[in-house]
């Protein structure tokens, strides 16, 4: 029974949840490709995430509605994938700790450990996982705006996601050119740039 606790992974539940809706519809994470126009670094860090307990994005919120739109979303789907959200943060926290706090790409690596690797993973991948995690962090601030309950808490997660996608901007920048010349640097930095727009029309 020990043995079994410790093999067990938690996976992102966003993802999952967000796959059993698609399922109903016969598709699969990666039509989301075609449906709602996401772009291929995101595919796979949702699907990555399925299997592995450090990481866990989630759709932005101009992703949300272009989903809720094309595929036509039950209220009851909307409140499923709405309502795992504030359990994403703890599960980010039970697995790797302080790594909101670090802006170092080696203590990230450190931290969350070598068996995290996946083959799926790209060279891409691993040196901007700090700059994924700050976006995953701002998109599931940004999204639980509209489950606070009061001002003072949606102005508190107002402030919290802009943090995150300044951090993840600023990393993203200081990348080696190599890095920014592949085509999903600018599609990250574009995310990143409209969830910061999204901020300032609220």
């Amino acid at each position: 029974m020990q043995e079994n606790e410790k093999t067990t992974i938690i996976g992102n539940i966003f993802a999952q949840e967000l796959q059993n809706i698609l399922q109903l519809r016969g598709l699969q994470l990666e039509d989301l490709r075609g449906h709602i126009g996401l772009h291929p670094g995101k595919v796979r860090q949702l699907r990555l995430s399925l299997q592995r307990a450090d990481r866990y994005p989630v759709l932005s919120l101009n992703q949300m509605d272009l989903l809720i739109k094309e595929l036509s979303l039950s209220e009851q789907e909307i409140a499923r994938l709405h309502q795992v959200l504030p359990m994403l943060p703890g599960i980010s926290n039970e697995n790797h700790q302080h790594i909101t706090q670090s802006d170092d790409k080696q203590d990230f690596d450190n931290k969350r450990g070598g068996d995290q690797t996946s083959p799926e993973d790209t060279a891409f991948d691993r040196a901007l996982a700090p700059v994924f995690n700050f976006i995953n962090q701002g998109n599931i601030a940004l999204q639980m705006i509209d489950s606070s309950y009061s001002d003072a808490q949606r102005l508190r997660m107002q402030r919290k996601a802009r943090d995150y996608f300044e951090a993840a901007l600023k990393k993203l920048n200081h990348m080696p050119r190599d890095i920014q010349r592949n085509p999903e640097w600018d599609s990250w930095r574009q995310e990143i740039m409209q969830n910061l727009a999204r901020i300032n029309m609220m």
